[in-house]
């Protein structure tokens, strides 16, 4: 049961009665605080973007003389955009402690037949 948060914590009793090298644990029958692998992790992002607009108006009387066919042809606007956006993103997730059944000491390992 995770009683602190959602986050792979939880507050619980020790009930391993001995430490991983055989000897007696003086912590078994208190309370501890563990966490799972979903607790270790980090993220981290860096952005950069780059932005340019640029716009142009052109009329047919300036390089028309004036009369039906320049008003037909009108005034026309031009807009341009230039973007670049770049997203570095880094994720990590970690067990904080493992262990291989290759490191426990030879007593301790259960063998199936």
């Amino acid at each position: 049961m995770n009683l602190l948060s959602d986050f792979g914590q939880a507050i619980t009793i020790d009930l391993n009665n001995t430490l991983i090298d055989g000897s007696p644990n003086p912590n078994y029958g208190k309370a501890c605080v563990v966490s799972d692998q979903f607790a270790n992790n980090s993220y981290v992002s860096d952005r950069e973007s780059m932005r340019a607009t640029l716009f142009g108006e052109f009329r047919f009387e300036d390089v028309l003389a004036k009369g039906t066919l320049s008003k037909i042809l009108g005034r026309h606007v031009f807009t341009g955009l230039l973007s670049q956006d770049d997203v570095d993103i880094e994720t990590r997730s970690w067990f904080r402690y493992a262990l291989w059944p290759t490191s426990l000491p030879r007593a301790s390992r259960t063998s199936r037949i």
